[in-house]
C-alpha cells in the first residue's frame, strides 16, 4: 500500500496518481506504507494469542454450563417424577446430580432435603438445612423443611421453639405446621394443694403419656424424675411442677402445685424394748427423746439376732439358716437369737420401703401389712407366730421376700397370688406340690422352694423370667422341664 503525502489515504502499489486526489504518487510514498509482515512484533503476537485463548476459554466455559444445564434439567424432570409417587431414596439420587450441576437450583435443594428426612437420613438433612439457612436466612420454605425435620427425629421442642422464633417468616404456613404437633393435656394430680400434718401420697394421672416431676418448681424435663407408682411428699415446702411428654416427645405446659407438710413433734413409744434398744442404736441416739418424724426418715432397716446392721439392707448380702454373708463376702455366725417378740412399733415407720428381721427367737408380723411401701423383706428363721400369710398377702409391690427356715404352716402358692411383681421369692417348708399356681407371679427371677413337698416342676415353663432355681429337700425326680429353659441356673 501506498500512503498519499497530500490527502494521507490508502493506494495500490500499482496507481500512479492519488484515486482520491489525483495528486501524483512518487517513490517515497512507499515508505509511509503498512507492512503487515513487519507490523507482527512478538509483544503483538503474544497479545493475539491472549484474546484468541480467551475466546477459546470463554466458549468453552459457556458451552459447559449450558450442557450442565441440559443434563440438570434432565436429572430434575426425572426427580419431580419420582416424587410423585413418593420414591424418595430413588429422588436424592437425581436431586444431588441437579444440585452437582446447577448448585443455585433453590428447589431442588428443597425437595433434596425433604426427601433426606422422608428417608431417615437426619445427618445428611442436618448438613444441607444448616447450609440453607446461612444462604436462605429469610425463605419460609427453608425454616419449613427445618421444622418438618426436628419433627422427624421427634424433637418436637426444638420444632415448637423454631415455629415460634420464625413465624415471621412461616406464618402463611404456621397453623399447618402447628397442627403436626398435638400437644398433650397437662398432667392431674390428685392431691390438693395446701397445708398438711402428716405426709400425703400424690397420685398423678397423665393417660397413655408419660409423666416428669420436679419438686422444687423447676419445669421437667425428660432428665427428671419419671413418674411411676404413688409416692409420698417430703416434709417441708415443695412446689409440685408436671408435664406429660407423649410418644413423639411433645411436652405439655407445666402444671405446679404448692404443699406444705409441718408434722408435729410426737413422741415415739415403743411396745418392744428390745426392738427399741436396736432402733436407737440405728439412729445413733441411746438416750433423749425420739419423735415420729425421725422413723418416717427410714427408709431401710436390717436387724440380724440381737444386732443392727447401720448400712441396712445393703449390709447383707446372702442369709443362712443359722449366718448371713455381709458386703464384705464374710460368713459371719449368728450365735445369739433376738428377742424381738412383735413388730407392732413399725406402724410408726411409714417411710420404710426394705425391711430385714431374722434370727428372732419368736416373731409376731400383723403389722406388716400396714407397712404398703415394702418392697424388700427379709424374714428368715424367726418362728413366726401367728399367720404368715394373712400378714404377707398384702404387701402388693413386694420385689423380694425371703421367709426360709420358718413353720410356714399356713403359707401355700395363693399366699403369693397377689406379688405380681415379685423378682425374688425363698420359702421353706413348702405345701404344694408342683409350681402350676405361681403362675401370677411372671417376673420371677429367683426361686428357692426348700424342704417342702414338690414332686415335679409343672407350670415352671410359665415363669419366663427364672434365671435361678433352687428345690432342695423336695422329691423331685424328673428336672427335664427345668433343663429345657436355657440360661436357668437349676440348685438341688
Amino acid at each position: 500500500m501506498m500512503v498519499c503525502k497530500n490527502c494521507g489515504r490508502d493506494n495500490r502499489p500499482e496507481n500512479i496518481t492519488c484515486f482520491f486526489c489525483e495528486e501524483e504518487l512518487v517513490e517515497s510514498d512507499y515508505s509511509t506504507s503498512f507492512n503487515v509482515k513487519e507490523s507482527f512484533t512478538p509483544d503483538f503476537k503474544l497479545k493475539l494469542n491472549i484474546i484468541a485463548g480467551a475466546v477459546v476459554v470463554l466458549t468453552l466455559i459457556i458451552g459447559t454450563k449450558l450442557m450442565c444445564s441440559v443434563f440438570a434439567n434432565i436429572e430434575y424432570a426425572k426427580a419431580k417424577d419420582i416424587l410423585l409417587v413418593k420414591d424418595y431414596a430413588q429422588s436424592i439420587t437425581h436431586l444431588q446430580k441437579v444440585v452437582f450441576l446447577k448448585p443455585k437450583n433453590f428447589d431442588a435443594k428443597i425437595f433434596l432435603l425433604n426427601s433426606y428426612i422422608n428417608c431417615g437420613k437426619f445427618l445428611e438433612a442436618e448438613a444441607l438445612a444448616l447450609q440453607l439457612q446461612k444462604t436462605y436466612p429469610d425463605n419460609s420454605d427453608v425454616y419449613t423443611g427445618v421444622i418438618n425435620l426436628y419433627l422427624a427425629e421427634n424433637q418436637s421442642q426444638k420444632a415448637i421453639a423454631t415455629i415460634n422464633e420464625s413465624y415471621e417468616k412461616t406464618k402463611n404456613v404456621y397453623f399447618s405446621l402447628m397442627s403436626k404437633i398435638i400437644v398433650p393435656d397437662a398432667p392431674r394430680v390428685k392431691l390438693e394443694e395446701g397445708d398438711y400434718d402428716k405426709i400425703q401420697k400424690v397420685e398423678i394421672r397423665g393417660g397413655n403419656n408419660s409423666i416428669y416431676y420436679t419438686l422444687d418448681g423447676t419445669p421437667p424435663t425428660t432428665n427428671s424424675t419419671k413418674y411411676e407408682t404413688p409416692f409420698d411428699l417430703p416434709e417441708g415446702k415443695s412446689v409440685l411442677t408436671v408435664v406429660a411428654v407423649n410418644d413423639k416427645g411433645v411436652s405439655s405446659v407445666p402444671a405446679s402445685y404448692t404443699y406444705n407438710i409441718d408434722i408435729p413433734l410426737v413422741v415415739a413409744e415403743f411396745s418392744d424394748s428390745e426392738f427399741e434398744r436396736l432402733v436407737r442404736e440405728y439412729l445413733k441416739m441411746l438416750t433423749g427423746t425420739i419423735y415420729e418424724k425421725d422413723l418416717l426418715k427410714i427408709k431401710s432397716l436390717a436387724i440380724v439376732g440381737d444386732k443392727i446392721i447401720p448400712e441396712g439392707l445393703s449390709g447383707v448380702t446372702a442369709y443362712n439358716e443359722n449366718s448371713y454373708v455381709n458386703e464384705e463376702g464374710k460368713t459371719i455366725a449368728v450365735p445369739v437369737k433376738g428377742k424381738i417378740q412383735s413388730l407392732d412399733d413399725l406402724r410408726k415407720f411409714g417411710g420404710l420401703t426394705e425391711l430385714s428381721i431374722c434370727y428372732q427367737e419368736s416373731l409376731n408380723i400383723p403389722a406388716l401389712k400396714e407397712l404398703s411401701k415394702l418392697t424388700k423383706v427379709y424374714l428368715v428363721n424367726d418362728n413366726f407366730t401367728d399367720s404368715a400369710s394373712t400378714s404377707l398377702t398384702a404387701l402388693t409391690d413386694l420385689l423380694e421376700l425371703d421367709i426360709r427356715f420358718n413353720p410356714n404352716e399356713n403359707i401355700n402358692a395363693y399366699s403369693f397370688s397377689s406379688m405380681n411383681r415379685l423378682e425374688k421369692l425363698m420359702v421353706s417348708n413348702v405345701k404344694f406340690s408342683d409350681l402350676t399356681s405361681l403362675d401370677s407371679l411372671p417376673n420371677l427371677k429367683t426361686l428357692y422352694l426348700l424342704n417342702g413337698n414338690l414332686s415335679n416342676l409343672n407350670g415352671i415353663e410359665d415363669l419366663k423370667k427364672l434365671k435361678e432355681l433352687n428345690v432342695a429337700g423336695n422329691n423331685i425326680a424328673d428336672y427335664s422341664k427345668a433343663q429345657a429353659i436355657a440360661g436357668l441356673k437349676i440348685l438341688k
